[in-house]
């Protein structure tokens, strides 16, 4: 049998077994801690291009397809992006309040957690406010202040990028005072983020993620935005009002890209 079918049948096999077993709850497995094994696929397919035995080629050959079988079955099965609850004694809700004062004319706001569920839900009356819920610890909370500016930091406890066994949620809801200037970011793990930052004054949007699903929505209230996205494998989503000017810098290699009414200026910038 030639090896491309024996790789292929390997890892759609894989992949729906995977996806079916997680999704009764019979294995658990997640993809962060398999990715960091992804230099063994250059060893394995070192060696199979070195070896010139047949039977050593094909056994790397159904292992690899088997191995990125597993890796897809796990993505799939993500268990971030259902409504999955874990034991009552993981579960972890926080408030977190910060009282708006007039004279404020700037503030900066920065997110620095693992993977998880991040929406920017709406306005507040007060200058900032967050609801957490998670399986993962607490977060801790802390600003700096001056007369007339404000810099805030909400940060997952421990190592946020770390391993964790089991199923977890990670979500945060968060809302922000209209009336300063705003300077915002986050940087999050692998994520299904929601950000509606039309309603607010925003200077900078700064958003450093893992693979995530990704909507972010602009507005027109200041003269210049300046937004930038780093992402790794994701389905990222801006809208950008048809009445302001826009100009958009693209480093996304292979990916697919769509701009609506955007104008083509040279091979990554329109």
């Amino acid at each position: 049998m030639k090896t491309g079918r024996l790789f292929w049948g390997t890892f759609l096999l894989v992949v729906g077994a995977v996806a079916l077993l997680t999704r009764f709850e019979l294995i658990h497995l997640h993809i962060f801690q398999l990715l960091r094994f992804w230099p063994v696929f250059l060893i394995l397919w070192g060696v199979r291009a070195l070896s010139p035995q047949p039977a050593v080629k094909l056994t790397i050959t159904i292992f690899t397809g088997a191995a990125l079988g597993i890796l897809l079955g796990s993505l799939l099965s993500f268990s971030f992006w259902n409504g999955d609850e874990d034991s009552e004694e993981s579960r972890q809700v926080q408030e977190f309040i910060e009282p708006y004062e007039p004279e404020i004319k700037n503030a900066s706001f920065s997110l620095d957690s693992g993977a998880g569920e991040f929406v920017v839900t709406g306005a507040t009356g007060d200058l900032f406010a967050a609801s957490v819920f998670s399986t993962f610890g607490k977060y801790d909370y802390s600003k700096e202040s001056t007369t007339d500016a404000v810099r805030m930091r909400l940060k997952m406890r421990g190592d946020v990028h770390s391993f964790r066994l089991g199923r977890h949620r990670n979500r945060v809801e968060l809302r922000l005072n209209v009336n300063p200037v705003w300077d915002v970011d986050f940087d999050i793990g692998a994520a299904r983020a929601d950000f509606d930052l039309s309603q607010y004054k925003m200077k900078s949007i700064s958003i450093d993620a893992g693979a995530c699903d990704l909507r972010l929505k602009l507005g027109a209230l200041m003269d210049q935005t300046n937004v930038v996205v780093s992402a790794g494998a994701s389905s990222i989503k801006i809208a950008v009002p048809e009445s302001t000017g826009c100009e958009v810098h693209l480093d996304t290699g292979l990916s697919g890209k769509h701009l609506s009414e955007f104008q083509k200026i040279d091979s990554d910038t329109y």
